[in-house]
């Protein structure tokens, strides 16, 4: 008997519909979300056994590892077959603390480090991973009508919605879905 996934279902723009059970991936990492596993294969195994039993959703980062998480997803699985979830807006130091660091440059240059180690065109769900709401409205305050976000999303704090002035480069089509699916 083939296992599935039966979470249930919800959409995350009226496009793209994902079953409620997904996959974190802070954990593939190393000790402290530092650096890779011990053992690298194993932590590939993992994912694609996730995949096979019928997730369908993984969210990651690009501070875990740093990009270590992102890399290995890559390799593990077919990045365009799952619907995945990345965020920025957090760096991690030496010492290992997370530092809020949101700053609209730094945000999309992540965006195409991140869609390169995940090996995609466009990622489909970008979120902006910081925990200090005065970054939201030094973002928001500089929203330019040219901006090809869909929304906001804030992880590892409180909710709230601010949009972001950050453009997206012109090449993020998807072979398998119409539109970029990118929220910020």
């Amino acid at each position: 008997m083939v296992p599935t996934n039966e979470s249930g279902t919800f959409d995350l723009d009226g496009e793209l519909t994902v079953h409620r059970l997904g996959f974190g991936a802070m954990r593939l990492c190393g000790d402290g979300i530092i650096g890779p596993p011990e053992d690298e294969q194993d932590a590939k195994d993992v994912v694609q056994q996730a995949v096979d039993l019928g997730v369908d959703f993984i969210d990651t980062a690009d501070s875990y590892g740093p990009g270590v998480s992102e890399r290995l997803l890559h390799e593990a699985i077919d990045t365009e077959e799952v619907t995945i979830a990345t965020k920025a807006g957090l760096l991690r130091n030496s010492d290992g603390q997370w530092l809020s660091h949101a700053d609209p440059d730094y945000i999309r240059n992540q965006v195409l480090v991140s869609r390169d180690r995940l090996g995609v065109d466009s990622i489909d769900l970008y979120q902006l991973h910081t925990p200090i709401r005065t970054h939201l409205s030094k973002t928001a305050s500089q929203r330019s009508p040219n901006s090809k976000t869909r929304g906001s999303s804030i992880t590892s704090g409180s909710r709230t919605s601010a949009s972001t002035s950050l453009k997206w480069p012109e090449s993020t089509s998807r072979s398998r879905r119409s539109k970029t699916n990118i929220m910020c």
